[in-house]
């Protein structure tokens, strides 16, 4: 090194005593020492895994509740805004941006945990419908676009008033 000489160590994580992560500094003669011109130069180098090792512990990511599946250009356009109402309005949401097959992103919405998986397509933009799959119940329907914060919301009441309902059910069975 000439110079400016650097290091950035963890003060946290399950790195050890060797505690750098990041180092570098000027290399101001080194191409001339290998045979080139006088150059000044930098250079760097970290370590991933000591990064890794670093970071706080996080909690997984919370499963979505709905998970939209845009299908062509025309229907992501429409699925942008409609993802950042539904997260305003509380409930959290996946909008898959791939441009994959419809039967990928499906994949994908089930992997996720996924409630619900919006659909929308080319022929539903221009009938102002979404596609609805309920992927817990196996059940599907087409609704008004405008319509679907409310539909969404009375769907997760239902649910919660459903195991609130088998909840206390469970409860006077076992005091019984």
């Amino acid at each position: 090194y000439t110079r400016t000489c650097f290091e950035l160590v963890a003060e946290s994580g399950e790195i050890g005593s060797q505690n750098a992560i990041l180092g570098g500094g000027r290399y101001d003669g080194m191409l001339e020492t290998l045979g080139g011109k006088s150059t000044p130069a930098i250079g760097f180098a970290m370590g991933l895994e000591r990064i890794l090792l670093a970071m706080p512990e996080q909690e997984a990511p919370e499963a979505p509740l709905v998970y939209i599946a845009p299908l062509g250009s025309e229907p992501t356009l429409q699925a942008l805004p409609l993802a950042q109402n539904l997260r305003v309005a509380g409930l959290s949401v996946e909008l898959d941006g791939r441009g994959n097959s419809m039967k990928s992103m499906l994949r994908r919405a089930n992997s996720m945990g996924a409630r619900w998986a919006l659909i929308l397509g080319e022929s539903e933009v221009n009938q102002g419908l979404i596609q609805v799959k309920d992927l817990q119940e196996h059940a599907e329907e087409k609704i008004q676009l405008e319509t679907i914060e409310a539909y969404l919301k009375e769907q997760l009441a239902v649910t919660t008033t459903q195991r609130v309902a088998s909840a206390q059910n469970d409860s006077e069975k076992v005091d019984t």
